[in-house]
């Protein structure tokens, strides 16, 4: 008999599937891509009664259950500074985010129908593909995502 074994507990590295889990939960909001999302709650669906027996063995699956539960901020940038505002955003901890930016135009489904207004860089915060009122500091976006 063969039988096919699934990693699935996080060691020392985290289990490849717990990473794959995570990464197509962040594709699918970057890409709009909902399967992405679908697979990764499906593979998250397989573990999570194990999950809440021993969480200190699936810390990884843990992390994919907590951004399944709370939004994801889809952060979009757009104008002429868009890659130094990213870069500024590196100074605050926000693992539950998603960012997309662009000086120009671009087709990435979270830059779609965003533009920098007043030729200044503009910062949309965004969750579940609803967008609050663009602005243009970092304080003001981080105002926004502390909201939610």
């Amino acid at each position: 008999m063969i039988a096919r074994k699934k990693e699935i507990m996080d060691n020392v590295i985290p289990a490849s599937n717990s990473v794959m889990a995570l990464n197509l939960l962040f594709l699918g909001l970057h890409f709009d891509r909902p399967q992405y999302a679908d697979i990764s709650d499906a593979m998250l669906s397989q573990v999570k009664d194990l999950l809440v027996k021993q969480p200190s063995h699936l810390a990884n699956w843990a992390t994919v259950y907590y951004y399944q539960l709370k939004p994801t901020a889809e952060i979009a940038i757009v104008g002429p500074a868009a890659q130094a505002t990213r870069q500024s955003f590196a100074d605050f901890y926000l693992p539950n985010a998603v960012f997309a930016g662009t000086e120009t135009t671009s087709n990435l489904p979270l830059l779609t129908d965003r533009f920098a207004i007043n030729d200044q860089t503009t910062i949309y915060i965004c969750y579940n593909k609803t967008c609050q009122l663009p602005v243009h500091t970092i304080s003001e976006a981080l105002e926004q995502i502390d909201r939610i």
